[in-house]
């Protein structure tokens, strides 16, 4: 399976993805342990944010806790483009604008 990355995206969001895949739901503090790299939890949460903004992750009611959308399950089965997609905040979803 091929993966097709957008520029937008960073190292570690395939394995946000992934981590989310395996256990339906995470917050970044929980990633940020799960993961063998020291990501700090801020920079996870960002990307969380970001995940979010490109319709890949869903953000809970808090927006403490993500779970993975039919997009970002798609995007991990190689059946998703993140090249052809730019991930823009919007103030309509305040879960989801990067601070």
């Amino acid at each position: 399976m091929i993966r097709h990355t957008g520029n937008w995206q960073r190292l570690w969001d395939d394995r946000l993805l992934e981590y989310l895949d395996e256990h339906d739901t995470g917050t970044a503090v929980e990633v940020s342990k799960a993961l063998p790299e020291q990501i700090p939890e801020f920079v996870l949460r960002d990307r969380l944010r970001t995940l979010a903004q490109a319709g890949y992750v869903e953000p809970g009611p808090n927006y403490d806790n993500y779970e993975l959308t039919i997009w970002g399950q798609r995007y991990l089965e190689g059946r998703v483009r993140a090249d052809c997609l730019y991930p823009e905040p919007t103030p309509a979803r305040p879960g989801y604008v990067l601070r």
